[in-house]
């Protein structure tokens, strides 16, 4: 539990910090998942390997790819005259066809390394399939509902991140 409980610290730590390096948006979004993760594993008391951090770590970037995919999408829409609901809905709907596949192709290498592999190869196949699910959790309905209520908070979108996302200047 030392261990699990140092990893979530330097996870939270790690999320902000990252907070605060390129597009704020996309990588806050990607960092619900790896709180989920990082909670799952604590919960479970799971041990975490070198290899386990490095699934944990691939997830990630499945994650935060995720959210890039849906934010471009969204920007598209926006840039293309449509409203922030409207353009919401369509950058959801328009990104999860990659998302979906991008997570079933790595989600089929991860179980085939966990059925085939043994001892620490089968711990980065372990914590792989668990940062899949929550990233793909997190796209669908936690950065859909922080999306939807940003976009019902007329204030918010005039703020310097509202306007960012709504590429106004």
């Amino acid at each position: 539990k030392t261990l699990v409980a140092q990893v979530f610290k330097d996870g939270v730590m790690i999320q902000q910090e990252v907070r605060h390096i390129g597009n704020k948006v996309k990588q806050e979004f990607g960092g619900n998942s790896i709180i989920l993760v990082l909670a799952l594993f604590n919960i479970f008391g799971f041990t975490l390997t070198i290899a386990g951090i490095t699934g944990f770590i691939v997830s990630v970037g499945i994650a935060v790819d995720g959210n890039i995919l849906i934010f471009e999408r969204m920007k598209e829409e926006l840039a293309n005259g449509r409203d922030f609901e409207a353009s919401a809905k369509e950058g959801f709907k328009r990104a999860w066809e990659s998302i979906r596949d991008s997570h079933i192709s790595t989600l089929i290498s991860a179980l085939i390394l966990f059925y085939l592999a043994s001892g620490v190869v089968q711990g980065f196949g372990t914590t792989l399939i668990i940062g899949i699910g929550m990233s793909l959790f997190t796209a669908i309905t936690v950065s859909r509902l922080l999306v939807t209520l940003l976009g019902y908070q007329e204030w918010l979108l005039k703020t310097k991140l509202g306007r960012f996302i709504t590429l106004q200047k």
